[in-house]
């Protein structure tokens, strides 16, 4: 993982354009008078797409291993197997 400072917001990814809107939502919510139904629904719509994100995520780094650019993942899973030729693919 990296950080880097991002100032062009058109490089921003959707999923995180979307976490951002709906977080500054929910915190907004309780100081602009929104009820609390609608403080709630504004919440799962958050951690719905903080899920998404997730999975997103997890779907990037597996394939990086697939790349081969962590060759001790795949050291580790041919040792394991007892067949270092043997593919997990």
């Amino acid at each position: 993982m990296y950080v880097k400072p991002v100032t062009d917001t058109n490089l921003f990814d959707p999923l995180f354009i979307e976490a951002l809107v709906l977080s500054l939502a929910v915190k907004l919510s309780m100081a602009l008078g929104q009820d609390e139904k609608g403080r709630l629904e504004l919440k799962r719509e958050l951690i719905s797409i903080l899920s998404d994100i997730r999975v997103v995520d997890k779907q990037e780094q597996e394939t990086v291993g697939r790349l081969g650019l962590q060759p001790w993942i795949d050291q580790r899973r041919s040792a394991s197997s007892g067949n270092p030729a043997k593919s997990f693919d």
